[in-house]
């Protein structure tokens, strides 16, 4: 597994949120689901859907690097290139894993 240790600056909780950690985790491991099944259907409004609330909201929780993995996916809309978005994809499970692996 990919070493994730200040993948971002932003990948410390902020004070209050660490009681909520578990719950992030699972629904963002549920919305990567999400994200490889509407990618592989073509539905580019719902992934975008996805990106745009993990830009909004997961650097407060310690998951900045979801917003650069958002930046990576939508280049691969912008590009068409799944076998791109399928290595970001394993990309994005190894961190969720890392993240999990060290916040809980």
């Amino acid at each position: 597994m990919q070493d994730f240790k200040d993948f971002t600056p932003f990948e410390t909780p902020e004070e209050g949120l660490e009681e909520y950690l578990e719950n992030f985790i699972s629904s963002r491991r549920k919305d990567l689901e999400d994200l490889k099944s509407f990618f592989d259907k073509g539905e580019v409004e719902n992934v975008k859907k996805i990106l745009h609330k993990w830009e909004g909201f997961s650097e407060p929780y310690g998951f900045g690097g979801l917003r650069t993995f958002s930046t990576q996916i939508r280049a691969c809309l912008t590009l068409q290139k799944s076998e791109l978005f399928e290595k970001i994809y394993i990309q994005i499970k190894d961190y969720l894993d890392y993240k999990e692996n060290q916040f809980l």
